[in-house]
């Protein structure tokens, strides 16, 4: 029959649908487990900072000993020099930290268009089934249809038979 030439063409479909969404949700766990992995990266950083923050709180308070001490000018330069340090790694850190959190916006993204198109692939798979529970239901409506036409065709070939039959035969 027909539908069955198109429920058969619905099953493949679902089948690929699947088969697209399977392949989606395994780039997605990828997607995650990259941002996971960014996620912590961005952690390291942010404790990297804090460490270069606390040691420039330290050396301005050393500063502030130092100067208040009338500190001479050699220490004055290895304290620029150890203040320029620290704000080469701040730089650093933070060009860094900015990097990974256009990595991280980037994958979050991707993850997005991921979620997206498993949405759209769920609502095909249902939009499939749909069609085929109604090819189905078509299905079993022609085989009663038929079924009850062939009741009726006995029945009919019945009773022309019965009125064929002179009626002192019957009986």
């Amino acid at each position: 029959m027909q539908t069955d030439c198109m429920e058969s063409q619905l099953l493949n479909l679902i089948r690929v649908y699947r088969l697209r969404m399977d392949r989606i949700e395994i780039l997605r766990s990828a997607g995650i487990n990259d941002r996971n992995n960014v996620d912590k990266l961005l952690l390291l950083l942010r404790d990297d900072m804090k460490l270069v923050s606390d040691q420039r709180r330290d050396w301005q308070s050393q500063w502030q000993k130092w100067l208040q001490e009338g500190g001479t000018l050699g220490n004055g330069r290895n304290y620029n020099a150890h203040h320029m340090q620290l704000r080469e790694i701040e730089n650093l850190l933070r060009q860094h930290q900015a990097g990974m959190e256009a990595r991280r916006a980037d994958i979050q993204m991707r993850i997005a268009t991921l979620n997206r198109d498993l949405i759209r692939h769920q609502e095909k798979i249902r939009f499939a089934e749909e069609q085929q529970a109604d090819l189905k239901n078509q299905d079993a409506k022609i085989i009663r249809r038929h079924e009850s036409d062939q009741n009726e065709d006995t029945g009919l070939r019945k009773w022309f038979s019965e009125q064929l039959i002179p009626a002192e035969m019957r009986f």
